[in-house]
């Protein structure tokens, strides 16, 4: 992941190890935008000592770019939810039509409820 930013290290999928949340402000936006968030899964066997991870995007995961990324229990289900905040006017070379998808489509905030519970 190029460029991570901010990773928050919880159990996110109630499997009782630790899965990872990131965000990349530096991301590689001309060939991997969507790398901008990425969900880490540890799909390690449970009681094992490794740490398998299988990365994981979403669709909304290009729609900002991302600076800051938080967890909690935003809807008090019992499991950690994550906010994403976006920061698109930078100096910074992105490609245009991504730059023209943030401005028209971008949410300054992104809300990813976990569903988990």
């Amino acid at each position: 992941m190029h460029g991570a930013y901010r990773a928050i290290a919880r159990d996110f999928d109630g499997d009782g190890d630790l899965d990872i949340a990131a965000a990349s402000f530096f991301a590689d936006y001309e060939t991997m935008p969507q790398e901008g968030f990425l969900y880490f899964e540890n799909t390690s066997p449970a009681g094992g000592r490794e740490w398998d991870f299988k990365a994981r995007t979403l669709r909304q995961g290009v729609t900002g770019r991302w600076i800051s990324l938080e967890a909690g229990d935003l809807d008090g289900d019992g499991d950690d939810d994550l906010v994403l905040g976006s920061l698109i006017e930078m100096p910074t070379p992105v490609p245009d039509k991504l730059k023209g998808l943030w401005r028209e489509k971008g949410p300054s905030v992104l809300i990813l409820r976990n569903q988990t519970k």
